[in-house]
């Protein structure tokens, strides 16, 4: 008879934020309790003070995984939230009862309780394809952009594009 052996989940650390050092590379959190994660620019760039982060802890260490979420202060306002997870499988798009076209991605190693996530298709569409909703939005740099493609690309193409941008930037690190 086959046994199975389930890992130990690993603890959660939920902390609020006391400042953020955006000049340290990569910026660096530091918690009420006086630990310091480090994190990507971009989830800094959207961090505030008093705001709550959560995250796995790796080896009983104050360092977070991939997987961090963050709920927005109250003071600031806002009852938003933000979600850094990798994702594996995407569903082929689905319409909710607007109408609207949305995929639902499934969340890899998910620690924090969230399986899933839904992102709806404009956001997207947004994110590859240049839509210009404003001015000052215009030159706003896609991933087609980024590869040198058309937006017409098929996979295949994407794939080798993104090969040859991935060997054009370590050979310019190197240099």
């Amino acid at each position: 008879m086959a046994s199975v052996q389930t890992q130990a989940a690993a603890p959660i650390c939920c902390r609020r934020v006391a400042r953020i050092n955006s000049l340290e590379n990569p910026p660096e959190c530091v918690l009420f309790n006086g630990s310091t994660i480090r994190l990507s620019r971009l989830l800094a760039a959207h961090i505030k003070p008093k705001d709550e982060i959560s995250f796995p802890l790796v080896n009983s260490e104050v360092s977070p995984g991939v997987e961090i979420y963050v709920s927005k202060s109250p003071l600031a306002g806002s009852s938003r939230a933000m979600y850094q997870a990798p994702i594996g499988y995407v569903t082929h798009p689905k319409k909710d009862k607007r109408g609207d076209f949305f995929v639902m991605a499934q969340v890899c190693a998910a620690s924090l309780g969230i399986s899933s996530i839904l992102i709806s298709c404009q956001a997207l569409r947004e994110y590859f394809y240049r839509i210009p909703r404003t001015q000052d939005q215009s030159d706003r740099r896609t991933l087609y952009d980024v590869l040198h493609i058309p937006s017409k690309a098929c996979a295949a193409e994407l794939r080798v594009a993104f090969k040859l941008r991935q060997l054009e930037l370590q050979t310019k690190v190197a240099r």
